[in-house]
């Protein structure tokens, strides 16, 4: 393993750069050779509030790897550090553990070098510049490797220097099915849910498929996406048993402050299999004002799957406008905008394309989950 350091980089680290003795990896069961550029990363590091972040970025698929709460004592442990980091990441991605297996093994030790390309320099640049904007916002100050947040720049659509569109998660899984020639690359459990909102005259329903680790904050804006709500309002979810709800799953401490019988806790970072296929009824409740309630029915769980994100497979219905006033706002808002001889219709059609109320599309609304950060 190659890393290409920068002089701020290898200065931090005291190490002189060296001549790669690595070459070209033979991976057992594969005729002929591997490049060294899967091999191969840029690394930088920047220091943001006292915090000195190390940031890599493979030179093959520009696939990134971040640590944070880098120490002066963590020096002599550093390339025990970074290949804990690379393999903290792929695993977050859901790479099967036998070609993760398979790449480490035969990467070599970690080796040292000077950086010899301007454009990889640039897009270590770029990532930096990310760190300092939102991606300090999102790390997790508790653990070293970031692999979530590096999930975040990963799935991100980026233009190369010949201005070509490429994802660096989906290069990554491609390079290395040479390292998983007999499995998908990506394994994941994962579960088909039709999710139902409840309304008194009109169908409206989506279904989807999503793995089973997505956090429920971040099921929350599946829910969003797929309704095309706006996200202007509070939610919670309910775990049900029967039709006894057992548990609230909340995004802030605020919600607290009404306290009942019922077990509460914050819903950021409790995966999916804590409660299904366990429980396969659940509800999702949207602005409190309006009240819509969205009911979650498992349909089948699907043990290996070999997609990272959410998928929507089919749907029905128009959602209602935000703020429309709930069920009885809404009928009412559809009767004006259907009938021609209602005094503020043109009001509510010009107030309804503001909305975005629009009839259900499942191209649109799986070109929207692609492009999110899960």
């Amino acid at each position: 393993m190659i890393i290409k350091g920068t002089k701020k980089l290898l200065a931090y680290l005291k190490i002189e750069p060296e001549e790669s003795s690595l070459q070209v990896n033979h991976i057992e069961g594969v005729e002929g050779a591997r490049p060294d550029l899967i091999y191969s990363w840029y690394a930088n590091m920047i220091t943001i509030e006292r915090n000195n972040i190390l940031i890599l970025v493979n030179e093959k698929t520009r696939f990134t790897v971040i640590l944070q709460g880098m120490k002066a004592t963590d020096r002599k442990r550093i390339r025990v550090l970074i290949k804990d980091a690379v393999k903290d990441a792929l695993e977050k991605e859901f790479i099967n553990m036998h070609a993760i297996d398979e790449y480490l093994s035969t990467m070599g030790e970690v080796e040292f070098q000077k950086t010899t390309d301007k454009s990889m320099l640039g897009k270590v640049k770029s990532i930096a510049e990310d760190m300092y904007g939102f991606g300090y916002d999102l790390m997790d100050f508790q653990h070293m490797p970031q692999g979530d947040l590096a999930r975040n720049l990963n799935s991100n659509p980026y233009r190369d220097k010949n201005k070509n569109i490429y994802v660096p998660i989906e290069l990554m899984i491609n390079e290395f099915k040479v390292f998983s020639p007999e499995e998908e690359v990506i394994q994941v459990e994962s579960v088909e849910l039709k999710i139902t909102l409840n309304l008194l005259n009109s169908e409206v329903w989506r279904k989807v498929i999503l793995p089973l680790k997505m956090p429920f904050d971040k099921f929350h804006k599946v829910i969003q996406t797929l309704f095309s709500w706006q996200d202007y309002h509070m939610h919670e979810f309910q775990i049900l048993n029967g039709d006894q709800v057992v548990v609230k799953l909340m995004p802030d401490d605020e919600m607290n402050d009404f306290p009942d019988s019922i077990e509460r806790r914050l819903e950021k970072g409790v995966e999916l299999a804590e409660y299904l296929p366990q429980y396969p009824k659940l509800k999702y409740i949207y602005d409190f004002g309006d009240y819509w309630e969205h009911d979650i029915e498992l349909v089948r769980y699907l043990p290996m799957q070999n997609r990272i994100e959410p998928y929507c497979i089919d749907g029905a219905g128009r959602t209602p406008p935000e703020d429309v006033g709930g069920q009885g706002g809404y009928e009412e808002f559809q009767e004006i905008i259907n009938d021609p001889l209602r005094p503020l219709r043109e009001e509510m059609l010009d107030w309804r394309k503001m909305q975005k109320y629009s009839d259900f599309n499942l191209e649109s609304v799986n070109q929207s989950l692609r492009f999110k950060n899960w």
